[in-house]
């Protein structure tokens, strides 16, 4: 991708916003309780609260401090959408799940999951009326996640700065358990480095888009669900450097990595193109709910 028209001199922007709103040396701090049960009923999962998709899809509904009952996918997956989440008690339990688009229900049925899609809870976003031009680029890297743990930064930091060369702006977007190990690496290479905290955050969605579209560019070493909102919100996403690796094999990371993958169902992603259609299936625009439609299929009362 042709970097050279990113070059324009520019004032380093304000990022106080994008810190963590804690102390990231205490990742506990954002391993908060369940979601509140639904009119007495005990089967929803806390991962509906991450990145307040919860509280976005109710104040779309108009309905306040809501649980939704049953599993909500929380981010991108080529497979089911809860490959990762416990599929097996959802099966077992006949507990509803929620997710984006028609090939995750389609793979989601396949296994005997009781599933409907409504599209991710950041399309239901109010959108923002003013917002900063982007300038510059956002580097995204792969998380960790106990126990699958991220050690080895230098590479990929040092690689994502000879890419980010021509950008007079260069930041880089780490995730909670990663801020106090990660962030000197880049530092060294003139990032500013910020963190939107734990997935419990205040606003983790509303500052996530504010933070992706102050910049022209995010680029990391996966495809990931950073990748779709990129788009989404008008920014391309490109793969660059070699995938960040854990310590231990995560069985249900997905073919993210995989670059044969992404040349063949996500090109845009290697030439650093946006595909805003894609995105919008990916995300599940086509399978979104009008207020009423989602209070009903959640037994919410307005």
């Amino acid at each position: 991708m042709d970097t050279q028209h990113y070059g324009a001199d520019i004032v380093k922007p304000d990022m106080s916003q994008f810190q963590p709103i804690a102390d990231c040396r205490n990742p506990r701090q954002y391993e908060r309780k369940r979601s509140k049960p639904m009119f007495g009923s005990d089967v929803t999962y806390e991962s509906n609260d991450w990145y307040n998709q919860r509280s976005i899809l109710g104040a779309y509904c108009g309905v306040i401090d809501t649980a939704i009952p049953g599993k909500l996918q929380h981010g991108w997956q080529w497979g089911t959408g809860v490959d990762d989440e416990g599929r097996e008690r959802i099966r077992h339990t006949s507990i509803k799940t929620w997710v984006w688009n028609g090939r995750n229900k389609e793979k989601a049925q396949s296994v005997g999951l009781d599933v409907e899609a409504i599209g991710a809870a950041v399309l239901y976003l109010e959108d923002e009326k003013d917002f900063v031009p982007g300038l510059g680029v956002l580097a995204v890297p792969y998380h960790s996640q106990p126990p699958y743990q991220i050690h080895k930064w230098d590479d990929w930091s040092r690689e994502a700065y000879f890419l980010a060369g021509d950008f007079k702006r260069k930041t880089v977007l780490l995730y909670y358990r990663d801020y106090q190990e990660a962030k000197p690496h880049f530092e060294n290479y003139g990032f500013t480095v910020c963190c939107l905290g734990g997935p419990y955050a205040e606003d983790f969605l509303p500052r996530l888009r504010r933070l992706i579209r102050a910049h022209e560019l995010v680029i990391g070493d996966r495809i990931s669900t950073t990748a779709f909102y990129a788009n989404v919100w008008g920014r391309p996403f490109m793969l660059h450097g070699e995938p960040l690796v854990t310590e231990l094999t995560d069985p249900f990371e997905g073919p993210g990595a995989d670059r044969e993958f992404a040349k063949r169902e996500f090109p845009h992603f290697v030439s650093g193109k946006v595909d805003s259609a894609r995105a919008d299936y990916e995300l599940g625009r086509e399978n979104m709910r009008k207020p009423g439609e989602l209070r009903n299929m959640f037994g919410w009362r307005s």
